[in-house]
């Protein structure tokens, strides 16, 4: 997806815009050849205000010699998303949806 940041191949897009991106780290465990641990985080953004976001990315962009920028109008948030469709981020019940399925469908490694 161009002009957004941190682009990558498992963004998730709505309507042309960037509303969350994904990131994993596989590595595999020292004692263990045949056993992988992955970090992985997404970044949802919900009602974040998007212009001093996306300024302070190009700042950072800027201070560390990057080449690129990135546009406001690349990005939305569920607020928007939501707004645009009649309803209220809760409405759509994302937080919900999302904390029952971390509860029910991941592993818990500490055991």
């Amino acid at each position: 997806m161009q002009d957004c940041f941190c682009d990558g191949a498992y963004n998730v897009v709505v309507d042309g815009k960037k509303v969350m991106g994904t990131a994993q780290r596989w590595t595999r465990v020292k004692s263990t050849e045949s056993r992988q641990i992955v970090f992985a985080h997404a970044l949802l953004l919900f009602e974040a205000d998007l212009n001093p976001c996306i300024n302070a990315v190009n700042q950072l962009y800027l201070a560390c010699g990057i080449e690129k920028s990135v546009k406001v109008s690349a990005h939305t948030n569920l607020k928007a998303l939501a707004h645009a469709r009649g309803q209220t981020v809760e409405q759509i019940g994302i937080a919900e949806t999302l904390s029952r399925l971390y509860r029910d469908e991941l592993v818990d490694l500490s055991e």
